[in-house]
């Protein structure tokens, strides 16, 4: 399987993988990952070169005031933005198994 991202670009896209999100990760010592969507949004800003939040968000389709107010923690990216951006770094199999795991009526909305 081909990688998109070096192990240390990969690892700088994520918060700390040690803190657990329930108790099951802490009892099986699963490590819970954590993606940084504006490291991930800067990262795809760079690789497309894209000159500014605002050009790459009218890539997104998405307005300049949408982004504006996630950069300032006010909103969160909708989930399809989110596997817009996955895709577009190469993450297109992650969609297909999130997808899965919702019924067919759910799964079409994302």
């Amino acid at each position: 399987m081909s990688r998109s991202l070096d192990e240390p670009d990969r690892h700088k896209l994520f918060h700390d993988h040690r803190v657990a999100s329930n108790r099951l990760d802490v009892f099986f010592n699963y490590p819970t990952m954590q993606l940084d969507w504006f490291q991930l949004f800067d990262e795809l800003k760079r690789r497309g070169h894209f000159g500014s939040d605002a050009q790459l968000a009218d890539s997104l389709e998405l307005t300049r005031s949408q982004i504006c107010a996630w950069r300032k923690n006010k909103s969160d990216l909708e989930t399809p933005t989110k596997f817009d951006i996955l895709d577009a770094l190469g993450h297109d199999t992650l969609r297909s198994a999130v997808l899965s795991l919702f019924p067919e009526k759910t799964a079409k909305n994302l």
